[in-house]
């Protein structure tokens, strides 16, 4: 569950032919994958100027796993949601303890996850984690 690509944001991603896309599930047809991209594909088809999907089964990916960010701020492992243009993370703690949570500065978000906007300067440990999603 390590490791990162950092070049990648934080979603879903398929690897289907050797290649990595950004994915998302479909309903119709059952156990298949929607992959996107920016780049006119053989196979792909245009669905907004400049954007491109192609809906491949599940059988066909060699892999399927999800990037996510996170940080240590104040001792506290947090996902970061967002980075601002001022330099500033929008970070979400689900320690589930809203009396720690106000005590930090933190909003309620929804039951047991709140967050709030942190300067980048104080947080240590940015990195992105890899989650594989089992194929089968």
């Amino acid at each position: 569950m390590a490791g990162s690509d950092s070049t990648l944001p934080d979603g879903m991603y398929a690897e289907w032919q050797g290649r990595v896309f950004p994915a998302t599930g479909t309903v119709r047809p059952p156990n298949s994958m929607r992959l996107v991209t920016d780049h006119p594909e053989e196979g792909f088809e245009e669905v907004t100027p400049g954007r491109f999907r192609r809906i491949v089964p599940t059988s066909e990916l060699t892999a399927l796993f999800n990037l996510q960010t996170y940080c240590t701020w104040m001792g506290i492992r947090c996902a970061v949601r967002a980075r601002n243009k001022d330099g500033t993370l929008h970070v979400e703690w689900t320690g589930g303890n809203q009396t720690r949570a106000e005590e930090l500065g933190f909003e309620w978000r929804e039951r047991g996850i709140f967050y709030r906007t942190v300067p980048e300067s104080e947080v240590t440990d940015l990195h992105q984690e890899r989650r594989e999603i089992p194929l089968a």
